[in-house]
């Protein structure tokens, strides 16, 4: 019966409506005669049946603990924070489309994780049902399943040590540099107890029937804040004879999804199958595992970051494709390892500093000129900090992609009365980096705070002395707030904690479009939120801060301004996640909470946003995809969409089916609700295609 109420779906409704069984034996397990070992059998094998628990209890606490258990896992759901990661089909020949989620817990400090494929159909679009959920018949495979089924002997997993110079340590009770204080714990047996867990051993009985050496039914943990990566193949056209070699060794290379979890691991999964391959832990992680072995108790955050992969080139000459991140909630570093042999990765560097905090920034990486060399960086903000007038995550830094070296920051450092004298609020933001004049060099950097103010950094000269940074724009500080804040005070709602989009107009002036809200407490109504569309015209040296009075009001009425514009958003909507420009149009999600509750993200309403770069006036009919062209402010600029908070916009192009033709365009957002929504969208008149691109060298 259990097994019957398990496994049949009632098809008619949204998702797997199907019955789970749990079972509590009261008073059982007091005597060791046969018929209570029976019982015990049978109550352990109906749940195991009907994908319930089995609960042995022997006096009222254990009961009410137990029905209280249960009660809980029946209030559990199933969210993803992460964007859809839908690869570009020419590019990397790939027809599908990867979803990372995870199923939440109100008691349990373990929370499952998922990263599903799905194969697109003919319009590069996820199938998916009435409500915007993707149907299980487009699906290709579950990692999270496919890992709960493979044995945690065979698991590849492993981690770094500062005492051995950080070579690279597999993470088994066999290797006894891993030993009990590394981990927090007290005797070889507890630190055998918890590496065994993290391998995916139940050793602290999850389930109750006094198996310890069993493997846990669930081995991946939640993928939350991490946006997994897809390694490829080399796929750059640079007019470089080494990095043809490069691309040449590693033409049929095994493609890989790399996503962190809080599992306290970053993990390879083979894109082919959704095998993992190998798993790393930071060792910053190492003594706070033991938090994830606690049954009941506060859900912990490790590998939290989203990954960001690149190919590099080193000082001898030789490319390298790495993979860089950070612990977002989980810690205050980063991590960059090699992956150029995707299938046996090996440890790089890891930075960390003083000023910094937790790490949210996916580093922005590009390439600048050092003298009369050239290196590759990464460019990331100082994390995330609360009070706001805690000293760490204030600055910003630019790291060597080779060594993990700091290059350059730039922070308040008391006595400078530049504008630095104005960074008193942490960076979680993602940075954006720009190459102005196209010659393969970074040149300028822009990043936002949790005090609504926008930064830019020039990072164009051959010396790192001469870079500077400047306070593009502030907006307006929420009611009681202060620059700097003071004792105690909380950052003000309208922060940016998403990346700036930047595009070129006609006349090859650079824009940003960013919007505002308090990515950390998305439920919150305190403050009002606008959306920006500012155009840098401003002098490194002298030029004066933007302020929202330099820009065009376009919330309800035409305007224009030389520096930009920007609307109010409505009543507790707010921004929580990076826009797009495609075809000169902006495009960004919102979320409108109904419920001030911290945890409820998937009550609420999702929007979509096309708006015109220049003015900030509707530009999308939404409902047919056409373009409008309209000079009036009042007509829509949304669509609701679903519920929950909504991804950044992935653009996804699907060229003209024939000669005579025009090409399909689409805004895809994913939802915490799973939804994975696609929007047509205006496509630009005629497809252009890169037919040869060269690198001159400098």
């Amino acid at each position: 019966m259990a097994t019957a109420l398990y496994n049949n779906d009632h098809s008619a409704l949204k998702g797997k409506q199907n019955v789970i069984v749990d079972t509590i034996g009261f008073g059982i397990g007091v005597s060791e005669s046969g018929n209570v070992v029976a019982a015990n059998k049978a109550l352990l094998q109906t749940a195991t049946n009907g994908g319930g628990q089995f609960y042995d209890t022997n006096n009222s606490t254990d009961l009410e603990a137990a029905l209280q258990d249960a009660i809980h896992r029946i209030t559990a759901a199933t969210f993803t924070f992460a964007t859809p990661v839908l690869p570009t089909t020419s590019t990397t020949g790939s027809s599908r489309a990867y979803l990372a989620a995870f199923k939440s817990d109100p008691v349990r400090s373990f929370w499952q994780g998922f990263l599903k494929a799905y194969q697109r159909d003919s319009s590069g679009m996820v199938p998916v049902d009435s409500t915007g959920v993707p149907l299980d018949s487009a699906k290709i495979w579950d990692s999270g399943a496919l890992l709960s089924t493979t044995p945690s002997a065979n698991r590849s997993i492993w981690t770094t040590i500062t005492q051995t110079k950080k070579t690279w340590e597999p993470f088994t009770n066999a290797n006894n540099t891993i030993k009990a204080k590394v981990l927090g714990v007290t005797g070889k047996a507890t630190a055998d107890q918890v590496i065994s867990y993290i391998r995916g051993v139940d050793a602290f009985d999850e389930n109750g029937n006094l198996n310890v050496t069993e493997d846990r039914a669930w081995k991946l943990g939640d993928i939350f804040h991490s946006t997994p990566v897809l390694v490829t193949p080399p796929l750059m056209a640079l007019y470089d004879s080494s990095y043809a070699t490069f691309k040449n060794n590693n033409v049929n290379r095994t493609k890989v999804l790399i996503a962190g979890s809080n599992d306290g691991m970053l993990h390879a999964f083979k894109e082919s199958d959704g095998t993992e391959l190998w798993a790393y832990i930071p060792e910053e992680l190492l003594d706070d595992l033991q938090t994830a072995t606690v049954t009941f108790g506060t859900h912990p955050y490790f590998v939290d970051g989203s990954p960001i992969a690149a190919d590099i080139k080193t000082a001898d000459g030789t490319w390298h494709t790495i993979v860089v991140f950070g612990l977002r909630r989980g810690g205050a570093s980063y991590y960059a390892l090699d992956i150029t042999d995707t299938t046996s990765p090996m440890y790089m560097w890891t930075f960390t500093d003083s000023k910094i905090a937790e790490t949210w920034s996916e580093p922005a990486i590009g390439k600048v000129r050092i003298g009369s060399s050239e290196k590759f960086v990464a460019f990331v903000g100082g994390g995330y900090n609360t009070p706001a007038n805690n000293a760490s995550g204030k600055a910003f830094f630019v790291i060597d992609l080779e060594t993990g070296n700091k290059l350059w920051e730039y922070y308040n450092d008391g006595t400078t009365l530049d504008d630095r004298q104005y960074m008193n609020f942490s960076l979680p933001a993602n940075p954006a980096a720009v190459d102005v004049n196209n010659d393969g060099f970074i040149d300028r950097v822009y990043i936002g705070d949790v005090g609504g103010q926008m930064w830019k950094f020039d990072v164009s000269a051959t010396a790192t002395a001469s870079w500077t940074g400047k306070r593009l724009f502030a907006a307006p500080l929420a009611s009681g707030t202060t620059n700097p804040p003071g004792a105690g005070e909380y950052y003000p709602a309208q922060g940016i904690y998403g990346a700036p989009t930047l595009a070129l107009d006609k006349d090859l002036k650079l824009w940003l479009f960013f919007g505002t809200g308090d990515r950390n407490h998305p439920n919150s109504t305190t403050a009002p939120n606008r959306f920006y569309g500012i155009k840098d015209t401003t002098n490194m040296t002298n030029g004066a801060t933007l302020t929202e009075t330099d820009l065009a009001d376009v919330t309800g009425a035409n305007a224009t301004a030389a520096s930009g514009w920007f609307f109010r958003l409505g009543p507790g909507e707010k921004v929580l996640a990076a826009g797009n420009v495609f075809n000169m149009i902006a495009y960004f999600s919102t979320f409108t909470p109904t419920s001030t509750a911290t945890c409820e993200t998937g009550f609420g309403t999702a929007k979509l946003y096309g708006v015109q770069a220049q003015t900030g006036y509707a530009a999308v009919d939404f409902t047919t995809g056409v373009a409008l062209v309209s000079t009036d402010a009042t007509k829509t600029r949304s669509k609701t969409i679903g519920g929950g908070i909504a991804s950044m916009p992935v653009i996804v192009i699907t060229p003209p089916a024939t000669a005579t033709s025009k090409p399909l365009s689409s805004a895809v957002v994913g939802t915490t609700n799973q939804e994975v929504l696609g929007n047509l969208i205006p496509a630009p008149a005629v497809m252009k295609q890169v037919r040869w691109w060269r690198e001159l060298a400098q």
